[in-house]
């Protein structure tokens, strides 16, 4: 052992040059291995925080198509107030609300006897006061709205809709509402939810900007 550690060291001595080439790319090897493998698991831990928006017990149901993943459909009708009923009444379940999906041609403010401003098209959430609970949202202005009443609240970045030299939107204001037919629907903001604390690509989808 001893021979083969001074032949080494010898070889190193005479071929000082290549001996540090050597070296150099045994370390940018390792190095490179050990930051692809960081980055690799950073993206997994990112990507799967992104689709962390739901309570660990939650889950959605609803028809669609099999498939691999199979495809969700939410535009039609499913289920009757009957069923979120019988759904809510199960051993175990904490919050059931449903969901349909109002496309929403135009919002509208009043602002004087022949002032508007006016946004674009929007996609309203309709549900009931526990979309709250199972979406993990809260309200950061005024309360929730009351079934049976043209009462909206909105998300923390809708109060600028109409552009930052506008007066924001606030509780109380009153928004026209203009449906894909052309008609008006006049509602009255009673809450303003909570702005995210983190930045999440499902937040885009998944965060309502109108609940009614």
């Amino acid at each position: 052992m001893k021979d083969i550690f001074r032949m080494s060291l010898h070889t190193l001595r005479s071929y000082k040059l290549r001996s540090f080439l050597t070296l150099l790319g045994v370390i940018i090897g390792i190095g490179s291995v050990i930051i692809v493998t960081s980055a690799g698991l950073s993206v997994s831990s990112y990507i799967e925080k992104q689709w962390n928006f739901f309570d660990p017990t939650g889950m959605v149901v609803g028809t669609g198509v099999s498939g691999n993943p199979p495809q969700l459909s939410i535009l039609s009708r499913v289920f009757t107030t009957n069923d979120v009923d019988k759904i809510g009444n199960l051993t175990h379940v904490k919050s059931v609300a449903p969901i349909g999906l109002w496309p929403v041609s135009g919002l509208y403010k009043r602002n004087g006897f022949n002032d508007w401003s006016k946004s674009g098209s929007q996609t309203a959430y309709c549900s009931t006061p526990d979309i709250l609970n199972v979406l993990g949202l809260r309200i950061e202005q005024g309360t929730m709205f009351q079934d049976g009443r043209n009462e909206i609240i909105i998300a923390h970045e809708m109060t600028t809709i109409f552009g930052k030299d506008k007066p924001a939107l606030t509780v109380g204001d009153t928004i026209y509402i203009k449906k894909l037919d052309g008609g008006l629907v006049k509602a009255k903001i009673v809450g303003i939810l909570e702005q995210p604390k983190n930045f999440s690509i499902i937040n885009q989808f998944l965060h309502p900007t109108i609940i009614c």
